[in-house]
């Protein structure tokens, strides 16, 4: 009797070992599964983040470019041509920020979101520069004041407008995403706290 009673409290003992086992397991398979999940989701709001940045960054050198090329005109109209030749050097850096700015939002990963969203930026981005913002800085460059002018007036703002429509769907779709990813993110958390908790409770239990 005394074997026997030894070996059923081995037997419960190993089913005890192996519950224990098989519970830690399955917390240890899916901590590791949460953690490249959670890598994953921070990545892609880095990447959101970097994509939504250099869309608003290609939209404010657009603006500063205008401003100062404007500054431009009227100084060299008044004859200042000190304060114009150094505002026309800022106007030249701006563009060709805006420019280098398309060339890195072309060349990287768009974060899963709509290609048509981020082709439609593309576009419109050198649609802006090359029908828009450089033909404007070559007339005010050769002194066209005139023909500047009504460059400035008919055929930018139109370009634009386009440009701005399509940075604002491109910034919309992207908080979208930036927010699913964070309510992702929480939820993974917040899962594997539970899970962790009850893994701890049944090991004491056990």
């Amino acid at each position: 009797m005394h074997f026997l009673r030894n070996i059923a409290i081995r037997t419960a003992m190993l089913w005890v070992l192996g519950i224990f086992c098989v519970l830690w397991g399955g917390v240890s398979v899916y901590t590791i599964f949460s953690f490249k999940e959670m890598t994953t989701t921070s990545q892609t709001s880095t990447l959101l983040v970097h994509n939504m940045n250099l869309v608003n960054q290609g939209n404010d050198q657009y603006f500063r470019m205008v401003t100062r090329l404007a500054r431009v005109v009227d100084w060299r109209r008044n004859g200042e041509n000190s304060l114009a030749d150094k505002e026309q050097t800022s106007a030249l850096t701006a563009l060709n920020n805006l420019k280098s700015d398309l060339a890195t939002f072309s060349s990287i990963d768009h974060a899963g979101l709509d290609a048509a969203l981020a082709e439609a930026v593309i576009r419109d981005w050198g649609n802006l520069i090359t029908q828009g913002v450089d033909p404007m800085f070559q007339k005010a460059q050769a002194n066209a004041f005139d023909e500047y002018q009504r460059y400035a007036k008919e055929t930018v703002p139109a370009l634009s407008r386009q440009f701005g429509a399509s940075v604002n769907a491109f910034n919309k779709a992207g908080s979208e995403q930036f927010a699913a990813a964070g309510a992702r993110f929480q939820q993974i958390t917040s899962i594997g706290q539970n899970i962790l908790l009850t893994g701890l409770i049944v090991g004491l239990l056990l």
